[in-house]
């Protein structure tokens, strides 16, 4: 997946977007899980890579495969620590991940109702922002069909995850295309310790 070529950020994000929910229609939740985290893996890269040297073999000598940088993990903590994603955000995204790695290696988790992605899925803090908003609207729905709806919605793991890897990934390909790129010495200001009186 290539990542912030040609295409304005709304036209880019609306695009994959609308490629990712087609990929999860009508197909298994192993096929979701896999999916979605993948997407996700793509856009963190992409904001690294975009963050870094514009020296492609360097970059890649850290972010290849089986490279210091190569997993997935790393790159999310890596993500973090250069205030490239917040911790809420890193948090959500490790969470994405285990839930993958759950319908990948283990064969008896076939649905987001099992215990194992259940227990990743009630982490999320994106869920909880997705429980709030769906409670208010029950709280105001007036229709009984309707309020059947979205107490399904509300109870759907799957539905879950795909709303976090979907508002995830829109939130960071906005960073991917704002963020500046490392120049060298950009790190450094004119005093020790940036300046902050009584730093050791």
């Amino acid at each position: 997946m290539v990542l912030g070529e040609h295409k304005n950020d709304i036209d880019l994000g609306t695009d994959i977007v609308t490629s990712m929910d087609a990929e999860f229609h009508d197909t298994s939740d192993r096929v979701v899980a896999v999916i979605g985290a993948s997407y996700l893996d793509a856009v963190v890269e992409a904001l690294i890579r975009a963050a870094f040297l514009a020296e492609e073999k360097e970059t890649e000598a850290l972010l290849g495969l089986d490279r210091p940088l190569g997993s997935a993990s790393s790159r999310y903590q890596l993500a973090y620590c250069l205030c490239l994603i917040t911790k809420k955000e890193r948090d959500d995204l490790k969470m994405v991940a285990r839930i993958r790695n759950a319908f990948a290696h283990r064969y008896g988790v076939t649905s987001f109702e099992h215990a194992e992605p259940q227990k990743h899925l009630a982490k999320l803090h994106h869920g909880e922002e997705f429980k709030q908003i769906v409670q208010q609207l029950l709280n105001e729905a007036t229709d009984e069909d309707q309020r059947k709806y979205l107490s399904r919605i509300a109870e759907s793991g799957r539905r879950l995850f795909q709303d976090t890897v979907r508002n995830l990934f829109v939130t960071l390909l906005g960073k991917v295309n704002r963020v500046s790129r490392v120049q060298p010495g950009s790190w450094y200001c004119s005093e020790p310790n940036g300046g902050k009186p009584g730093a050791a």
